[in-house]
């Protein structure tokens, strides 16, 4: 995958990503433009995974991170790669769009 086209796939919110995957946002918070999730990769009951609605600080995608198991990453990519259970370089392009 080009350069562009994982700009472009890194700019899809990570919130659909979530909720293509079944995931419902749990809690929020406007002002700081999160998102909290139970998190798919522990018995979670109290909503630990931090989801951002736009990247921050420079970052060129936003950011995911589970503040229980430390799972963490940037963009549509890697969240989508977690949630599949492979590395984020692993993903074919093709295998996105499923």
């Amino acid at each position: 995958m080009n350069e562009k086209n994982r700009n472009i796939l890194d700019q899809i919110p990570l919130a659909d990503v979530m909720a293509g995957w079944g995931h419902t946002m749990r809690r929020q918070n406007a002002k700081a433009d999160v998102a909290y999730y139970l998190c798919p990769w522990h018995n979670d009951h109290d909503p630990s995974l931090r989801v951002e609605r736009k990247a921050r600080d420079g970052a060129t995608a936003p950011m995911f991170k589970c503040y229980v198991c430390g799972a963490t990453g940037y963009g549509a990519i890697q969240l989508a790669a977690r949630l599949m259970g492979k590395p984020a370089g692993a993903i074919p392009a093709g295998e996105l769009q499923e």
